[in-house]
């Protein structure tokens, strides 16, 4: 099984509803044949912490694998 990587920024999004979800967005090195990458919330998230919570991956997170 082969590993590959690439490199996301993460960024907020809202739903029709408002409810926010943070997704992986290409940033330079991508994995090829991988579709869209997001990330659903908890309940009760407010668009301020999603914010926080994405600028700390941003700050975190250097790249993303997937192994296939």
């Amino acid at each position: 099984m082969a590993t590959v990587r690439g490199h996301y920024r993460f960024t907020v999004k809202e739903w029709g509803d408002g409810k926010p979800w943070i997704a992986a967005e290409p940033a330079g090195d991508i994995i090829p044949g991988m579709g869209d990458l997001g990330f659903d919330l908890d309940h009760g998230t407010t668009v301020e912490q999603a914010h926080a919570l994405a600028n700390a991956m941003n700050s975190r997170i250097s790249a993303v694998h997937v192994s296939r």
